[in-house]
C-alpha cells in the first residue's frame, strides 16, 4: 500500500492525502452532531429530565426524616454530575444532583424537586458553561444569552433563599483549550461571555449567598489549565482535588 501511494504523481498524493483529512473531519462532525441530536431527543421528551433523580430522591425523602445531617446540594450541569469522590466531613451529608448537558433554564425548573423537596439545608452551584457555548453558534445573541445565565442564576438563588436555604454559588469554571471537535467549534467569545458571567456573580452582596471560586486555583487567564482538565469542558482527578479543598475549606 505504501509502495503504491509513493508511486502515485504528487498532485495525486495530496488529493488522497486531504480528502482523508475531510473524511476524518466528517466522521468527528457526525459524532458531534448524533450527540447533539440524541440530547435534543432527550429534552424533546422530559425538557428538564424531572425523571432523573426521581427514584434517588423518593428514597432520600424517607432517609431524611431521622437524619440530623446538615444536608448539601450540589446541583449544576457536567461539572457537578462527574464531581464523585467528594470528601467525607462530619456533620454534613452532600447530594449530588448534577445533570449533564444542562442549562441555567434547565437546572432551574428542577429546583423543586431536586433541591426543595429534598430538604436540602444548603446548595453548591455551577452553572452556565452550556448556555454560554451557543454563543459559538449565535454570536450575535451573545449578549442575550448572558443575560438570561444572570436572570436564571438570580431566579434559582431567590427561589433558595426563601426557602432559608443558604447558596454557594461558584464563579463558571473556564473551558479549557479546545481538543478533539471542540477545535472546529469553539469560539474566544465563550472563554470572554464566562468571564463577563463570573465578574457579575462577584458582585452579587446578598445575605445566605456565598461566592466560591475556584477559578483563582484552576486558570491562567481565560482558560482552565490542561493539568486540570480532562477534556475542554470538563475537570480530571487533580481538578475536582481543588474542588475538594475547596469544599473543606468552606465548610469546616
Amino acid at each position: 500500500m505504501g509502495r503504491m501511494f509513493s508511486k502515485l504523481p504528487v498532485s495525486k498524493r495530496f488529493f488522497v492525502i486531504i480528502s482523508g483529512f475531510l473524511f476524518l473531519i466528517s466522521l468527528i462532525l457526525l459524532k458531534i452532531s448524533h450527540s447533539i441530536y440524541t440530547q435534543m431527543l432527550e429534552v424533546r421528551l422530559d425538557p428538564s429530565q424531572q425523571s432523573f433523580y426521581q427514584a434517588d430522591n423518593l428514597k432520600l425523602k424517607t432517609d431524611s426524616i431521622n437524619s440530623t445531617a446538615y444536608r448539601i446540594i450540589l446541583f449544576g450541569d457536567s461539572r457537578i454530575q462527574m464531581w464523585d469522590e467528594i470528601p467525607h466531613i462530619d456533620g454534613l451529608e452532600f447530594i449530588n444532583r448534577g445533570i449533564g448537558g444542562q442549562t441555567t433554564g434547565q437546572a432551574r425548573l428542577r429546583v423543586e424537586n431536586d433541591i426543595l423537596a429534598i430538604n436540602a439545608d444548603a446548595v453548591v452551584l455551577q452553572l452556565g458553561i452550556n448556555d454560554l457555548k451557543a454563543i459559538a453558534f449565535s454570536p450575535a445573541k451573545r449578549d442575550r444569552i448572558i443575560k438570561t445565565v444572570q436572570n436564571n442564576l438570580q431566579n434559582i438563588i431567590e427561589t433558595l433563599l426563601a426557602h432559608d436555604i443558604d447558596v454557594y454559588l461558584m464563579t463558571v469554571i473556564p473551558a479549557s483549550s479546545p481538543r478533539g471537535g471542540w477545535i472546529f467549534l469553539w469560539s474566544d467569545e465563550i472563554d470572554t461571555s464566562v468571564a463577563i458571567v463570573n465578574n457579575w456573580i462577584k458582585t452579587i452582596d446578598n445575605d445566605g449567598v456565598y461566592i466560591l471560586d475556584p477559578t483563582k486555583k484552576l486558570t491562567n487567564g481565560l482558560k482552565t489549565n490542561k493539568e486540570f482538565s480532562l477534556d475542554t469542558l470538563h475537570l480530571n482527578e487533580t481538578g475536582y482535588g481543588i474542588l475538594n479543598n475547596m469544599l473543606k475549606d468552606t465548610f469546616k
